[in-house]
């Protein structure tokens, strides 16, 4: 019934990252969500704040990136969130449990001229966070 990250077959160092975070049991959201999201399917998920919906699309999306090599040049995934709060938030998730990863994430927040995001958008990471 899922009750460790162990029984997703998720990546050793992805799994590494979420002990060193001591993150041990999915939370049912991620319990419910992760088998389907690790198939492919699409997801619309609903459920109270703090329940772990993050990490819930956070792994899968992760795990595909470990198991498919990245293409020599361009992002993989966008992730749009609507407040600067949450995309640092899932930023600081990405790079906490991918720590044990070379998984790349940039953040784009407010685009001004002359901002650092160009430069962000030419390392070409794997995941890109933006408001």
């Amino acid at each position: 019934m899922n009750d460790s990250f162990s029984d997703f077959s998720l990546a050793e160092p992805l799994t590494r990252g979420l002990d060193k975070l001591g993150i041990a049991t999915p939370t049912p959201v991620q319990r419910q969500a992760i088998p389907s999201a690790l198939e492919g399917r699409d997801l619309l998920v609903c459920a109270a704040t703090g329940s772990g919906k993050t990490l819930a699309f956070l792994l899968p999306m992760m795990q595909r990136f470990l198991e498919h090599p990245a293409p020599s040049n361009g992002t993989r995934a966008l992730i749009l969130a609507p407040t600067r709060e949450l995309a640092r938030q899932i930023e600081a998730h990405f790079l906490q449990v991918g720590s044990y990863t070379r998984l790349t994430a940039e953040i784009i927040v407010r685009v001004t001229p002359g901002s650092h995001h160009v430069a962000a958008l030419r390392k070409n990471p794997d995941g890109l966070i933006a408001t």
